[in-house]
């Protein structure tokens, strides 16, 4: 633990136990800062987001309990472990602590020996906690990435596109996908090998992950070489424009493909589906199915090109 990178905040009205209270800590290599009544002491976390606090229960104003009701009550502030210093040595006190949201109490007088290791053991376990608490958010987010490409995975974008779907439809928004094949991807993984193919992948997801750069839009990996991209509150003209950059930007890529049958350069096939998000009966899977439909289109077609399919109007089972 480095001690010097440690804030405690000390909240006391009695200017002797803030002084003895900072010269023990302080001599371990711990900042200290400090308020004398509750009202000063919140404000002080707010701004500073000390590492812990040492709070005295028995101060004028607001009291040591209502300080720390407080703080737990405000998201900014509850996570931050608390001691509480108390000449009370009654059970009821020390109960009423640990409601209030308190993870331990140093009785006073202070004993040097006992205030360091009480406040060892809880910057320990904070700093235990934090570090669970990343690794969950890691371990969350990789739930929903692609480990070779790292984007949006299948599993991410089956919920992103019903959530989606939810928010356009009582919006009576409009919606559109891309759906995505690498053109001969095949052969190029036979001439080039897997390494080399899965390399083109991981490139060409960063290029279809730029393309899609608003907030809302979302590019995953459908599966193998295939890839989806889904633009929310996106009319056709703004999917056509989004297929015609991702065109631009292969080029300029210049990934050789020599076992192409389209190009000497790695090329793509992309099905858009557009439709308004209104009718009940049309549903994500039926989208997914316009541009999938499309983009197959547009590979028996010749491929290196986009088709676009958009839902008739008042007939969702039919698009054009």
């Amino acid at each position: 633990m480095d001690n010097k990178n440690t804030t405690i905040l000390i909240i006391d009205d009695s200017k002797t136990n803030i002084g003895i209270l900072s010269a023990v800590l302080e001599s371990y290599g711990f900042q200290t800062i400090t308020a004398r009544n509750g009202k000063m002491g919140i404000q002080r976390v707010i701004f500073s987001k000390p590492d812990l606090i040492l709070l005295d229960i028995m101060m004028p104003g607001l009291n040591g309990f209502e300080t720390c009701l407080r703080l737990k009550s405000d998201d900014r502030t509850k996570n931050i472990p608390i001691i509480f210093m108390t000449a009370l040595a009654d059970i009821e006190s020390k109960l009423q602590a640990f409601e209030a949201g308190g993870v331990d109490y140093i009785t006073k007088p202070f004993e040097k020996a006992e205030v360091l290791a009480r406040v060892k053991t809880h910057l320990t376990i904070r700093r235990l906690q934090q570090e669970l608490e990343a690794r969950n958010r890691e371990l969350a987010a990789l739930v929903h990435i692609d480990g070779l490409t790292k984007i949006a995975n299948r599993r991410h974008f089956d919920r992103y596109i019903n959530q989606e779907w939810k928010i356009m439809r009582r919006e009576k928004g409009c919606m559109s996908l891309i759906f995505i094949d690498i053109d001969n991807f095949k052969l190029y993984n036979d001439f080039y090998g897997h390494q080399a193919g899965d390399e083109c992948l991981k490139q060409v997801a960063r290029l279809f992950d730029q393309a899609s750069h608003r907030p809302a839009d979302l590019a995953a990996r459908y599966g193998g070489e295939e890839f989806v991209v889904l633009l929310p509150n996106t009319d056709k003209s703004g999917a056509e424009y989004i297929a015609t950059q991702i065109q631009k930007s292969l080029r300029e890529l210049e990934m050789p493909h020599e076992r192409s049958t389209v190009s000497s350069m790695l090329t793509c096939s992309m099905g858009i589906a557009w439709c308004m998000v209104s009718d009940p009966a049309f549903s994500p899977e039926l989208f997914i199915g316009m541009a999938d439909e499309a983009m197959y289109q547009a590979k028996t077609q010749g491929r290196n090109k986009f088709i676009v399919r958009e839902m008739e109007i008042n007939n969702c089972s039919a698009w054009r």
